[in-house]
């Protein structure tokens, strides 16, 4: 058995147990703690554990929510309703039933949604939805439109922006209001990669509006658009006065970007960076002042980026001006946080990956815990969900581990003694990936037979009950 440590300042001790007896065990051995090596101090450096619970189920592909009080939030569905639920008390309404009117194909539909408080008696709910205006199903088109909240009910509809193109898929739709009182609102390229360019087109931008559907005398190009070059931006947050996207890249390189007003992004004549990974990438970039993303992710493939929250200050290190960054084809839940600056992003950590599948959006709540809604109906026929995560700190529960969890390991089993007995506590092994491989939850301690996790692989285990916290790394040969 081999046993290693790091630094003891990092209040997290990492074992790896082995059992090597032959020439094929011991070549499997140097390649697991060759990855060990390089990958594992990555991945935990930060260790963010939440307690998690589906809250509602039996959903169509919720898109966006927002929360009006400390015991309420509204969501819309896909499908054209908008919901309001109690977060205590798990009663559900549909407050707006826009489905006899909205059009869903592929991933279109009753998409984002922003909220306003103009006085305290007054709350407006801003909706972005597909529909057939022109009565073709193959050129449909998207709008904006503000309601006012009166009685649990949305009334007195206005028109802010129409005439968005739309399509099946491509269609942006993350809303926000700023701290500039201005309504900014993505628009995908509806697959046409003629539009991005064209200033005078509203697709495959970022739009800002005044509340009630005017252009803002400010905006660069005397129209409503305020950046341009925008593929499929679906995440959009304003963290110190700085607008963040999180952009779909075509086949590979999804991309964050921070806005720069009447800044040109690129699409579609670049591709994430401007590398020439693409042909022509470098000399667009330089004719036309092509802003770069902050970072563009995995060259070889697409996330598919989708929700993005913004964490806030908080009294946990590890927590504390985290972003959160839901992703749909990868199927996990990131957070990444940039420098000081905003020049580039230093962490970038799966904290959930696989078991809930495709994710759409992401919503911190007044009390730091976090929604996350599932988007699975349409490629998977399976019913979604809203699940809440608890971030351990908020239960009181340290994250960086304690000396009370002991753990020790023969060559059959894994044995976890907890100092508390009465304690009801959970294990969770991971792999490298970040994925959940097994789940178990015990009082007092447990033996887990190695023969539940495959080998040879390393895996982080971590587990937490009401009064401890530790995290793992171990090899199982």
């Amino acid at each position: 058995m081999l046993a290693l440590k790091t630094n003891p300042c990092t209040k997290s001790s990492f074992y790896v147990f082995c059992n090597v007896n032959n020439d094929y065990g011991k070549m499997k051995f140097k390649l697991l703690l060759v990855c060990w090596i390089l990958f594992v101090p990555k991945l935990l450096a930060g260790n963010y554990l939440f307690t998690e619970e589906v809250i509602l189920d039996s959903l169509t592909n919720p898109w966006e929510i927002k929360q009006i009080d400390d015991d309420w939030i509204i969501f819309t569905q896909r499908n054209g309703l908008v919901n309001k639920f109690n977060l205590k008390t798990r009663e559900l309404k549909t407050i707006l039933d826009l489905r006899s009117e909205v059009e869903q194909i592929g991933e279109s539909g009753l998409l984002g949604m922003e909220i306003y408080r103009e006085k305290p008696n007054i709350l407006y709910v801003y909706l972005v939805y597909t529909y057939d205006k022109y009565l073709d199903i193959s050129n449909f088109s998207e709008k904006v439109v503000r309601f006012e909240f009166h009685d649990d009910t949305l009334i007195n509809p206005k028109i802010i922006i129409d005439s968005i193109k739309a399509m099946g898929w491509h269609n942006g739709s993350r809303l926000l209001i700023g701290s500039d009182k201005k309504l900014y609102i993505t628009t995908g390229d509806a697959y046409d990669k003629y539009l991005p360019q064209n200033i005078n087109s509203i697709n495959g931008k970022l739009l800002r509006l005044n509340l009630d559907g005017s252009f803002p005398e400010d905006n660069p190009f005397g129209n409503a658009v305020w950046s341009y070059g925008h593929r499929n931006a679906q995440g959009l947050v304003e963290v110190d006065g700085r607008l963040i996207i999180s952009e779909h890249g075509p086949e590979t390189d999804d991309e964050i970007n921070i806005i720069q007003k009447g800044g040109n992004f690129g699409w579609p004549n670049v591709v994430g960076y401007c590398d020439d990974n693409y042909p022509g990438e470098k000399e667009f970039c330089q004719k036309n002042n092509v802003i770069e993303p902050v970072i563009s992710l995995y060259p070889s493939g697409t996330l598919a980026l989708c929700g993005l929250e913004y964490y806030g200050e908080c009294s946990d290190t590890l927590w504390s001006r985290t972003f959160l960054l839901a992703t749909q084809k990868d199927e996990t839940l990131y957070a990444f946080k940039f420098d000081e600056n905003y020049t580039k992003v230093i962490s970038f950590t799966p904290i959930l990956s696989g078991k809930y599948r495709r994710l759409r959006c992401v919503r911190k709540l007044n009390d730091g815990s976090i929604l996350i809604g599932t988007s699975n109906r349409d490629f998977f026929k399976q019913p979604d969900k809203l699940i809440l995560f608890t971030p351990s700190f908020l239960l009181n529960v340290d994250s960086d581990g304690t000396d009370g969890i002991q753990i020790t390991q023969t060559t059959e089993e894994i044995h976890i003694t907890s100092s508390f007995p009465a304690n009801n506590c959970r294990a969770m092994f991971y792999n490298l990936l970040g994925q959940k491989q097994f789940e178990i939850e015990f009082k007092g301690s447990v033996c887990i037979p190695n023969s539940k996790l495959p080998k040879p692989n390393i895996y982080i285990l971590k587990i937490y009950s009401e009064k401890e916290t530790q995290s793992k790394v171990i090899l199982i040969l």
